[in-house]
């Protein structure tokens, strides 16, 4: 029993670790401190919702039959504009917890920002948490953690998952070349002459 709770222990320190310190670590920074010398007059777009990945719980009350699994998306392809644009990042969870004194919590982590969560005891929901990051220029780094725990009162541990996921935000060229070229329309007139 000793060594199950020294492992037990050990990895909810890895798990802690790899939540608050990994984001920031890894990668260059998400919001650069200096601009690149861009002369944009537009404001950032906000690019519709980027699935990152799902959380799922089948609680059953009992420790050997319940069900606990993140899955994250590797690699997508983000196009941001020219000047940056503001990105939201979406995962989407479904918890059935149906024992009589259990809990299911499911926890997102993208680029250092504030982890949002969601608790439910004894019951069952579905949803999605979304964090956004403003102002992601082409190049940035940024990971995104999905953590899934489902506990009761009478299991010996929580019966934990987490997944991680990443990718490099590349630059949206169309949208960012239209954006820059002014509108010119040029009237030509004149006479035809036929000889």
């Amino acid at each position: 029993m000793d060594k199950t709770k020294i492992i037990y222990g050990i990895g909810a320190t890895i798990l802690i670790t790899m939540l608050i310190v990994a984001p920031v670590v890894i990668g260059r920074p998400i919001i650069s401190l200096q601009k690149q010398n861009i002369v944009t007059s537009a404001q950032p777009a906000t690019i519709g919702d980027i699935y990152v990945g799902d959380m799922y719980i089948e609680g059953t009350g009992h420790f050997h039959s319940s069900l606990v699994m993140a899955t994250a998306v590797q690699n997508p392809k983000i196009k941001v504009d020219l000047g940056g644009s503001d990105l939201t990042f979406r995962a989407d969870y479904l918890l059935q917890c149906t024992g009589d004194w259990d809990y299911g919590l499911v926890m997102l982590s993208v680029g250092g920002k504030p982890t949002v969560s969601y608790f439910t005891e004894d019951g069952c929901d579905e949803g999605s948490l979304y964090i956004t990051i403003h102002d992601c220029e082409a190049g940035d780094f940024i990971m995104w953690i999905l953590y899934v725990e489902y506990g009761d009162l009478f299991f010996p541990r929580a019966l934990k998952d987490f997944k991680g996921g990443g990718t490099i935000c590349g630059l949206q060229i169309f949208n960012s070349v239209q954006r820059q070229i002014p509108d010119m329309q040029t009237i030509i007139s004149g006479t035809i002459v036929c000889q």
